[in-house]
């Protein structure tokens, strides 16, 4: 038969299967999953406020915050729409010059707390007598898109951009509550902002930017509470008792607040198994043997690896010895560069170049010398000075001649005996030979020529460092003879030399200044020199740590995965096994398996931690890993929260459950369950009597402490030093110099936080007020956040100054940000508004666990 004839003749039953399948699937399953994900194992629902006998639990608080937020969104779209079909903007509102929408008519900033105050501001106004009907809202609507939008075309809209999730029954009802709750939010911000803007007067803008830009520095001394609860009655009247009690037992205790908490907030207890990827290195990089690390250094080095930049390449060759051996008694590689190279030791050939070297520039200089000393002298010895210093010119010349000819001769000689293998031609050894040969006479013309002229060069030199050729016999002991009788002869001249005035000294100290233009020469000549293929490489030694690290690294990793798998495996297997037994009293529970004999054999690590609350968790290091799957996103859950669970937004988890955290910084991994959980609770006076009692105590101490540091601050307005007030056993609660710092602090666009100051405890806005609005000089007095100290505080600079300030503050941009903070009065004027509002309506605000 024919399908469609088939549809034809059954199309009523078909279209209402559809139709009931599409109300299971859109009404029926939404209901059943939340209420399944509200009350099952472990999970709850807490009330998070109460007002006219109405509770708002976090389920219904998060879904209206989740159609909060598809609202904004949705509205975002039909007002681009309207803009993009010829639409003027009447309840929504564009930046001329981007085209961005910057408001949809509604709150749009979803959230938990704004979500709670709308329920709320709602509930109140339809009390009041206020009401919204359908057709007003569509109305709205129609405003809202100039009529250029269909109502079809508007919900086709919804649904698409919320994936089926609302439709036009919940955007009728969304719409209401947040136009109906605006009412409030516009009377509450009506004497406070205007146009979304804090409202404030000139004054108040320079006041906001001062707390901004002035910083300040302090010292400060602290007075502890503590340390008077000992003066204090130790026994109160019952009254005071129970009436402290009453106040706090439903409130949680917190560190940062004066006021006491006696309720317990839930505990649980947890095990982990912990695989630190570093212990998997270390295990990996054991098991490497020298061998298997030299062939990976081999291998990469083949691949182009470890190759030394340019600059680098050239040193060993300047270090390393040559490629032939030295001869006997030849220096092997610790000589200097600078150092002319010897020929043989017991000659001290080498010492008499370099002695010959460092005279050799003496007649050259001299001359001008001895001009500017006849200057200075007086017109009647001035021509006997110039005729002695000419003749010791002649001398000294003549003496640098021969001098220099005995130091070429000794430096051929000593160069002869180092016979490099690359030199072979006959036709260089020879010439060597006849220099050999060449006597002193013509040495010491040759050498006056060069000093004349001033043409010395390495090329001229050249011939001398020649060797001969391989193959042919040099008499090492005529050479050695040669060699010892011209050393003798300079050494005699030297020697001469240094008896014949005050000129020789001037001389060695000129000489010693150009030494570096005769001892350059063998340098640059070795650092031409090409490198050796070993040495365009890093060291093996240098580079092993490396191989080694980069070897182990997926060797580690896939081990790590490999034990945290088969622990998940057991751990599991062990939930799902209890999960069946769990609440059926007959059923024996299944064994629970020994983690610690199992991270054992893995090679993990095993903790058991608690009794935690989600406070003192802190304190362990698990609860810096967050949950994997989310690690990587700006969404990442932190460990405690998944424990603890926040409402219907994360829900805690059931005992025994494993779940996979991870501290990327520290590349470790838990793998973790719930061994056992205490629900919060409030005990009863008589067990936590001695609790409040201390409350009590410590709330006359802070009187004490007050009128202590008053006592202080009284004495340094008297011409007292705070230093010197300061106890000797107190000395640690003495703080110089501290700071700068500013009133408040800008942590984001239209964000603010109070200063920092570290090295004093939780101090809050009354602090900053007392440090920001003392006189010069003066000391004043103010507790820290949650009371537990009160400071003597006297100020030692304010920076910058008014008058640079007011300089700052005439730039727009500079003042642009103090715009966007509230003041004092502004905020009171808010915050009154809602107190009387919560007043009527007998408004609770419960935090959520933890918070």
């Amino acid at each position: 038969m024919n399908p469609l004839e088939l549809f034809r003749r059954n199309q009523k039953v078909m279209m209402t299967g559809l139709i009931l399948l599409a109300m299971f699937a859109f009404v029926v399953l939404p209901a059943v999953s939340q209420y399944m994900r509200s009350s099952g194992p472990g999970m709850t629902d807490p009330v998070l406020a109460e007002f006219e006998g109405v509770s708002l639990n976090a389920s219904r608080v998060s879904a209206f915050t989740r159609n909060h937020y598809s609202t904004v969104q949705y509205l975002r779209k039909l007002a681009q729409l309207t803009i993009s079909r010829g639409g003027t903007p009447e309840i929504f509102t564009v930046d001329p010059q981007t085209q961005q929408i910057q408001s949809v008519g509604i709150q749009q900033t979803p959230s938990d707390e704004l979500s709670i105050r709308t329920l709320q501001f709602a509930t109140l106004a339809q009390q009041k007598g206020l009401e919204l009907d359908d057709t007003s809202i569509r109305s709205w609507l129609d405003r809202f898109t100039n009529g250029l939008i269909t109502e079809r075309q508007r919900y086709a809209l919804l649904r698409s951009e919320t994936n089926n999730q609302m439709g036009e029954y919940q955007l009728l009802d969304m719409l209401r509550k947040q136009l109906l709750a605006q009412l409030y939010f516009q009377a509450a911000n009506a004497s406070v902002s205007i146009g979304g803007m804090p409202l404030l007067s000139p004054l108040d803008h320079w006041t906001n930017f001062l707390k901004l830009n002035q910083q300040a520095t302090i010292n400060a001394y602290g007075v502890l509470v503590n340390d008077f609860v000992p003066k204090t009655n130790a026994n109160p009247s019952e009254s005071s008792v129970v009436a402290l009690y009453e106040a706090g037992k439903d409130r949680f205790p917190n560190n940062q607040s004066p006021e006491p908490g006696f309720r317990r907030r839930e505990s649980a207890s947890f095990e982990y198994l912990l695989a630190d990827l570093q212990s998997f290195r270390d295990a990996a990089a054991e098991k490497l043997t020298e061998e298997e690390i030299r062939a990976e250094y081999d291998r990469r080095k083949a691949g182009g690896a470890f190759v030394l930049p340019d600059d680098v390449i050239t040193e060993p060759s300047v270090t390393e010895p040559a490629t032939t051996e030295p001869s006997e008694g030849q220096p092997t590689g610790d000589q200097p560069e600078s150092d002319t190279p010897a020929a043989e030791p017991e000659m001290k050939s080498g010492d008499a170049s370099e002695k010959t070297s460092d005279e050799t520039p003496a007649p050259e200089e001299k001359p001008a010398g001895a001009e500017k000393t006849a200057e200075m002298e007086g017109d009647d010895t001035a021509n006997e000075k110039a005729a002695e210093e000419k003749a010791a010119e002649e001398a000294a010349q003549k003496r640098a001649m021969q001098v220099e000819s005995f130091a070429n001769e000794i430096e051929a000689a000593s160069k002869l005996d180092e016979q490099p293998a690359n030199e072979t031609a006959e036709g260089e050894s020879k010439a060597e030979a006849d220099s050999e040969e060449t006597s002193a006479e013509e040495t010491e013309d040759n050498a006056s020529e060069k000093t004349a002229t001033g043409e010395e060069s390495a090329e001229e030199e050249a011939p001398s460092d020649e060797q001969p050729a391989e193959g042919e016999a040099v008499d090492e002991e005529d050479q050695a003879s040669r060699v010892g009788e011209r050393a003798v002869q300079l050494v005699a001249m030297q020697a001469d030399a240094s008896t014949e005035g005050e000129q020789a000294p001037a001389e060695a100290d000129q000489a010693t200044a150009a030494e570096p233009e005769t001892t350059d020469e063998p340098a640059a000549e070795e650092a031409d020199a090409p490198a050796t293929e070993e040495s365009r490489y890093q060291p093996f030694e240098d580079v092993r740590d490396q191989i080694v690290e980069s070897m182990v690294e997926e060797p580690a990793r896939q081990a790590r995965d490999e034990a945290l798998a088969k622990a998940r495996v057991v751990m599991k297997k062990y939930f799902s096994q209890r999960a069946l037994t769990d609440g059926d009293e007959s059923a024996e529970p299944p064994p629970r398996p020994n983690l610690e004999a199992l991270a054992k054999d893995l090679g993990l690590t095993h903790r058991q931690i608690g009794p935690h609350t989600i406070v003192s968790l802190e304190n362990e290091p698990i609860n810096d890993s967050v949950d994997e799957s989310t690690a990587l996103t700006r969404q990442a859950i932190p460990f405690a929260v998944m424990m603890f669970g926040l409402g219907e937004q994360v829900i805690k988890q059931p005992k025994f459950r494993p779940i996979d955290t991870v501290d990327l910084g520290a590349e470790r991994h838990y793998l973790t369950w719930k061994t056992d959980e205490t629900e919060a609770y409030t005990p009863e006076l008589d067990d936590i009597r001695d609790e409040v009692v201390q409350a009590i105590r410590i709330k006359e101490a802070r009187v004490l402490a007050e009128q202590e540091a008053k006592a202080i601050a009284k004495q340094i307005s008297e011409g007292a030093k705070l230093e010197d007030l300061v106890p000797e056993d107190r000395q640690d609660n003495f703080y110089q110099e501290v700071g700068p710092f500013s009133w408040y602090n800008m942590v984001g666009f239209g964000q603010f936080s109070i200063g920092n100051v570290p090295e004093l405890d939780s101090v809050g806005p009354d602090f900053m007020k007392a440090v920001f609005t003392a006189e010069d000089d003066e000391a004043v007095v103010s507790a820290n956040q949650p009371e537990r100290v009160y400071y003597v505080v006297q100020r030692q600079s304010l920076l910058p100054t008014s008058k640079d300030l007011q300089a700052i503050f005439k730039q727009p941009g500079q003042r642009t940000m103090a715009m966007f903070m509230p003041s004092e009065e502004a905020t009171e004027i808010q915050q009154g508004f809602y107190d009387t509002i919560d007043e009527e309506t007998g408004f609770i605000r419960y935090q959520p666990e933890g918070f």
